[in-house]
């Protein structure tokens, strides 16, 4: 068996460098914001594909003859006649319990859960119900995943080589 002994000529200073390697790494809010702002990025990406990874279910008949009509833009484009939605999108770094932050990424529209989630609902004007197809825009994929880990690995970084 091999034994090794280190000893630290600095052992005083070595504790401040951590303690404040502690301290810097105890607020995530910069990465957390970094990271909204990536997502943004990325729920675009889903509204200009109409869908990622999979296409979304196209438009009813129903819906394409109503902006036909001019009760909308006349866009095709799914979940996109006025814009209204995608540009709701907003994201919120919140502190939760002692020096936990979350990011939260969502909408105020009334009408974005039906579809993210999909379900039955009634028409407004006629009060028939229809099937509103589940048409997730809100979601993070795969390659997202390992942007966001890099986000925070970057700013980890950056902590540390400041006391390189």
């Amino acid at each position: 068996m091999i034994e090794l002994q280190v000893e630290f000529k600095n052992r005083d200073n070595i504790k401040k460098l951590l303690k404040i390697i502690e301290r810097d790494l105890e607020d995530m809010s910069i990465p957390l914001k970094r990271s909204g702002v990536y997502m943004l990025g990325s729920i675009d990406r889903n509204f200009r594909s109409q869908g990622r990874p999979k296409p979304w279910a196209p438009l009813s008949p129903l819906t394409i003859a109503r902006r036909r009509t001019g009760k909308g833009t006349g866009s095709m484009r799914i979940l996109q006649d006025t814009g209204r939605l995608k540009q709701s999108i907003t994201t919120e770094t919140a502190m939760r319990m002692k020096d936990k932050f979350t990011l939260g990424i969502g909408t105020s529209v009334p009408y974005a859960r039906i579809h993210q989630q999909g379900g039955k609902q009634k028409l407004f004007n006629t009060g028939k119900m229809v099937t509103i197809p589940k048409r997730p825009f809100l979601l993070f994929q795969d390659k997202d995943k390992d942007a966001i880990n890099k986000i925070f690995d970057n700013y980890v970084s950056s902590i540390i080589k400041k006391f390189r």
